[in-house]
């Protein structure tokens, strides 16, 4: 909407340290000033004031001009322009540090079983399960797949069952996990997964068995669908363990479920 003020007497507009004068009777258009950005802040003696027409201001008024100004137009500039570069800093800042996490992360979880030779000293650094583990060495890291055991998967439907997988994973993150294992690689290595078949040793000799710990105590089974060297030794360790009702095979219905998987994996070790 533009607005004509009709002046009827002299007014001094001041506009800086300039005065511009406007002889009475003469109409200026707010609308002129307020497009060019100069805000007009009016005191009336007796205003007399209506949006809707032109009305005349008979009395004295002062009618002060304010611009704004360079230096406002400026300094907002420089906020806006300062905020946007600093927000294109952090962005920049968030994405080195992702990429740097991405890239310890990837080292973290590969898998390099070709980094690693038979008898070697590593550190355990994390179990996946309650029979793999993950080491390390000064060339890289990889996932070991325990020799000659199979434990329950702590993810089973059956809560039994996947109680006594928790039993063996928390084993190895306790006894384990941040220490020390020799590592006897297995004849064939590798498994079809990609990971190292090897028995872990620990202690202050490296020489205690952690799988046949494990069988003895009840925590884990002794895998006997592929031989190993130490398979007979293993199942006389589990026997006793079954004889005593340790660990799982107290339970009647958890020791039924593991002699049916022994069971099923001596006939698939015959077929082959």
């Amino acid at each position: 909407m533009s607005w004509n003020l009709k002046l009827d007497t002299k007014i001094n507009f001041k506009k800086q340290s300039s005065i511009l004068a406007v002889e009475s009777g003469s109409a200026f258009p707010l609308s002129k000033l307020t497009e060019r950005g100069i805000m007009l802040d009016v005191e009336l003696t007796e205003p007399h004031f209506s949006a809707n027409k032109a009305t005349s201001m008979t009395n004295a008024a002062n009618v002060r001009i304010r611009k704004r100004g360079l230096g406002r137009q400026t300094i907002s500039y420089v906020a806006r322009n300062c905020l946007n570069v600093f927000s294109i800093g952090l962005l920049l800042v968030a994405l080195f540090y992702f990429v740097q996490i991405q890239q310890l992360r990837h080292a973290a979880l590969s898998n390099n079983p070709e980094l690693f030779v038979d008898d070697e000293i590593v550190t355990v650094t994390r179990a996946i399960d309650g029979d793999e583990v993950r080491v390390r060495n000064s060339s890289g890291s990889t996932r070991v797949r325990i020799l000659g055991i199979m434990s329950f998967d702590s993810t089973e439907r059956d809560l039994m069952l996947a109680e006594y997988g928790q039993i063996a994973f928390d084993y190895l993150e306790e006894e384990i996990v941040g220490k020390e294992a020799r590592l006897k690689l297995a004849e064939k290595r590798v498994d079809n997964e990609g990971r190292l078949l090897a028995t872990l040793l620990v202690g202050a000799s490296h020489d205690s068995d952690v799988a046949q710990t494990m069988v003895a105590n009840g925590l884990t089974l002794v895998y006997t669908k592929f031989p190993f060297p130490a398979m007979d030794e293993y199942l006389k360790t589990q026997d006793a363990a079954k004889a005593e009702q340790l660990g799982f095979w107290q339970s009647q219905r958890v020791s039924a479920r593991a002699e049916s998987m022994l069971d099923l994996w001596n006939q698939e070790r015959r077929n082959r």
